[in-house]
């Protein structure tokens, strides 16, 4: 009696399900993002400081249900397929008579260590990008070094490259503001000697295909004499922004990274300046204060 031939795995079912699943999550997470806007908004804006702890207990809320949802929803696309291989690997082991049993290797679900951190890492950083708002809000009213430092101190980070490996073009009106020469300190946490730097962006900007062009100069020294120097005449691809609700910005000189923001009247630039120690880490090590020239 001839042996029965396994059945075939039905693949466009489980693309079509998995796909189900997607379309459910995007819907949910638009959804979210839109409340969470508006209740950024209204947060950021109340006074009351026991109002302001609820609310901000329940945005938090809702962004541990999205992180459950992603969660729930990769553990079944994951769940989907090893069920299925399993099925296949049943129906083929009891056809293949000849073959030990020993010799065919069950499948195993691939959901690791490494994909759990890196969901992780995603969720982090949602959670910060959610203060992003809050914390920006007080730009305005810095009138003095006192109030630059403390909201320095607010906006830093504990290493930059997490946020390097999700950054974004800036927005097109960024790179007109900085149009001009910027010039003064750099100011070392650890009270070494500090260094004198220049930005320069010069009035030739080109649009071309999406992506800003023109000439520009990151300039540091030290006693007078330059020590680094990074200028082009291309592709402006030394400018990055981290976070889509953030008004900073970052630019890069060979390993330091200058997280940078306007000044009230665009007159000056300020930030955490970030020193890239190894492939991955990323640390803040000094500020900086640039005024228009």
């Amino acid at each position: 009696m001839a042996n029965k031939q396994p059945q075939p795995i039905n693949e466009q079912a489980i693309v079509a399900e998995l796909d189900s699943y997607k379309v459910k999550y995007n819907e949910l997470k638009s959804k979210f993002q839109l409340l969470s806007d508006n209740e950024i908004e209204s947060y950021i804006n109340e006074d009351d400081l026991s109002l302001k702890t609820e609310k901000a207990d329940a945005m938090l809320a809702k962004l541990l249900k999205l992180f459950l949802i992603d969660v729930g929803l990769r553990l079944q696309e994951q769940s989907s397929r090893l069920e299925s291989s399993q099925k296949s690997y049943g129906t083929a082991s009891k056809n293949l008579s000849t073959k030990p049993q020993s010799a065919i290797s069950a499948p195993k679900c691939n959901y690791t260590k490494q994909t759990c951190e890196k969901m992780f890492g995603e969720f982090k950083l949602a959670l910060e990008s959610i203060n992003w708002k809050q914390k920006e809000s007080k730009l305005s009213g810095l009138s003095s070094e006192g109030k630059i430092d403390s909201f320095l101190n607010e906006v830093k980070v504990d290493n930059l490259f997490e946020y390097l490996k999700s950054s974004y073009k800036p927005k097109n009106n960024l790179y007109s503001r900085l149009i001009g020469l910027f010039s003064g300190d750099v100011i070392f946490d650890d009270g070494q000697p500090a260094l004198k730097m220049e930005f320069q962006l010069k009035n030739d900007l080109e649009y071309k295909k999406g992506e800003y062009y023109g000439t520009y100069r990151i300039q540091l020294f030290r006693d007078g004499k330059s020590i680094s120097n990074a200028n082009g005449d291309g592709r402006l691809n030394f400018l990055k922004s981290y976070n889509k609700k953030s008004k900073g910005f970052i630019i890069n000189s060979g390993r330091w990274y200058f997280h940078l923001y306007f000044g009230p009247t665009r007159q000056f630039l300020f930030g955490n300046v970030y020193e890239k120690k190894d492939v991955s880490t990323y640390h803040k090590v000094a500020k900086v204060i640039l005024n228009r020239k």
